[in-house]
């Protein structure tokens, strides 16, 4: 790395450094929910000591989403039902949206396209993880659907200025916009976004696709989940939602992504279930907005 890029690279990390931390409550979650001795009841115990974060999660947990019948009223049945992952995926998702909420309009992101694209996400990863016969969780995939680009926000909030320069800069030459991210900062926005999980103590099973989203993984445990992320983010794309003034996305082959994951459902019956589950989830943009 020459001097000069050495140098924003470090300016760089310095930089996202300063960004917050996840509140004390959702780390200690994160903690338990990766912690094999733990148990539903360390979870309820924290949830409980957060009437905001229960009351979302409770909201969700009754939505058509995840279409639980009977209805449930109590933090003990939502996690006891939804699962410990799809607990952390809510927390987690609802307190990452608070920390970068901004009333200050960005030149370079569309914060409102921002959060729907990540949504749609998120949704296609957990659509195409439950078409793997359990060979990948789905709600992790879908917390990794959620943050995929946390790292462009983080330079967005961090670097208003000089993002917004490198925006500006990979619409003019017409490429992808980390590769003019590498250029100017020594590294991209998926590199510094897995950094950023990193410090947040999230699992390498989320935090290695976010950071390998356009290459191969090494492991085969994490490669599917790579995949998985790809293809979803680059149907979502695909849906026109600009979220960069420089949108350019190298676009993964549907059907062979489908063969690599040994999904046999046509493009056609894909879609729709895509759709449906999109109708379904109106209520995660309202619910991290409250």
């Amino acid at each position: 790395m020459e001097p000069d890029l050495k140098a924003k690279y470090r300016y760089v990390l310095d930089g996202i450094s300063q960004i917050p931390s996840l509140p004390s409550i959702v780390s200690k979650i994160i903690g338990i929910i990766n912690n094999p001795r733990s148990n539903a009841n360390d979870v309820v115990r924290l949830l409980e000591m957060d009437v905001g974060l229960s009351g979302k999660v409770l909201r969700l947990a009754n939505s058509a989403y995840y279409g639980i019948p009977g209805g449930i009223t109590s933090s003990q049945r939502a996690v006891t039902q939804l699962g410990f992952n799809a607990v952390s995926s809510i927390v987690i998702s609802a307190s990452v949206y608070n920390l970068f909420k901004s009333t200050e309009p960005s030149q370079a992101i569309n914060r409102v396209a921002f959060w729907r694209h990540s949504i749609e996400t998120a949704i296609y990863c957990r659509v195409l993880a439950g078409l793997m016969d359990r060979r990948i969780d789905p709600e992790i995939a879908f917390t990794q659907g959620m943050l995929h680009d946390i790292g462009a926000l983080a330079l967005d909030t961090t670097f208003p200025k000089e993002y917004l320069a490198v925006v500006d800069a990979a619409r003019v030459a017409g490429v992808p916009l980390e590769q003019k991210e590498r250029e100017m900062f020594g590294l991209d926005h998926h590199q510094i976004g897995a950094r950023i999980l990193e410090r947040w103590s999230l699992p390498d099973v989320v935090r290695l696709p976010v950071e390998n989203i356009h290459s191969e993984h090494s492991d085969a445990s994490i490669r599917e989940y790579v995949l998985v992320l790809a293809l979803a983010n680059s149907v979502a794309h695909s849906k026109g939602v600009v979220l960069y003034s420089s949108q350019f996305q190298e676009e993964v082959n549907l059907e062979n992504a489908l063969v690599k994951l040994g999904i046999t459902q046509t493009r056609e019956s894909l879609f729709q279930q895509f759709e449906e589950e999109l109708e379904k989830a109106k209520l995660i943009m309202n619910l991290l907005r409250s």
